[in-house]
């Protein structure tokens, strides 16, 4: 019965087609589709050794492009990408990517968002659930996420390695993702996968600290609450005004990104502005 019920949300959601109705937490949803992947944690996965694709990871502070940037990327670029339905099927992301390709999901983006999240079934998809997994994040309250909450010395290289090898091979192309989590371990994911790119978005810090105000406005209708994720330096903001806070924000996860690609040749950076201005320049870099 559990599962008839998760099927019906599933394919009700594609028939819809022109947009994805459950993108709000709904807690019978999240529950059932958590069911589905726990289920689906049982089912052994084919392992590729061989890194034969590309993999480009896109992040930035929050704010500051890196939807957008997945979306040019993801239209533009003959590579596999992790759509609104694969992402339901971040235990078992093969056959999510398997299910996609049946169904004949569109290589379609809408260019539009809203606080990351995107209305279309064949649009790009952060895929948090699949990189909370791996980062070892210590609780799934994905809006209150600091820099240390991450148990750095529970993750397992190895087997994020071959999750990635195994949505290339099942994507058959190269592939492209976007989470701000990635951007905390560029040498740690860059010394597992040899191919692997890295593309780190910045915007202008005043339009940026802007931009996080008001995602705190549409969240929560509230700006005085956090949203989004903590530098390490929280506690020197936390009772800062909400404007000293989103400055702060901006500064210190600068900060820890800049010290994470420190030395490692295979990042590229770019700027919101340089994205809206010429896309395809960016595209082409």
């Amino acid at each position: 019965m559990e599962l008839e019920y998760l099927e019906t949300i599933i394919f009700t959601e594609i028939k819809q087609g022109d947009s994805m109705v459950a993108l709000d937490k709904n807690i019978d949803y999240e529950y059932y589709i958590k069911l589905m992947n726990d289920y689906l944690t049982k089912i052994e996965k084919p392992e590729f050794y061989g890194e034969k694709f590309i993999n480009i990871f896109i992040f930035g502070v929050p704010r500051s492009g890196t939807t957008l940037l997945y979306q040019v990327l993801a239209y533009c670029l003959d590579v596999g990408y992790i759509n609104n339905l694969i992402a339901r099927f971040w235990n078992a992301p093969h056959i999510g990517i398997s299910l996609s390709k049946a169904l004949n999901i569109p290589r379609e983006v809408s260019f539009k968002s809203s606080l990351g999240r995107t209305p279309l079934i064949s649009d790009p998809h952060e895929f948090g659930y699949f990189w909370t997994k791996h980062f070892k994040l210590k609780h799934s309250n994905t809006k209150d996420v600091s820099v240390d909450d991450f148990e750095r010395d529970k993750i397992d290289w190895i087997e994020l390695k071959k999750d990635i090898l195994l949505i290339n091979y099942f994507f058959n192309k190269h592939c492209i993702f976007k989470n701000v989590g990635t951007g905390l371990f560029v040498k740690e994911i860059a010394s597992v996968l040899n191919q692997s790119v890295f593309v780190y978005i910045e915007r202008d810090p005043f339009d940026n600290a802007v931009s996080l105000l008001k995602a705190r406005e549409e969240f929560y209708g509230d700006r005085r609450k956090w949203w989004s994720l903590k530098p390490r330096e929280y506690h020197l903001l936390k009772d800062k005004s909400p404007e000293e806070q989103v400055v702060g924000q901006v500064y210190y996860l600068r900060k820890e990104f800049e010290n994470s690609i420190k030395d490692c040749d295979r990042v590229i950076k770019i700027t919101y502005e340089e994205l809206c201005e010429n896309p395809m320049e960016i595209v082409e870099i």
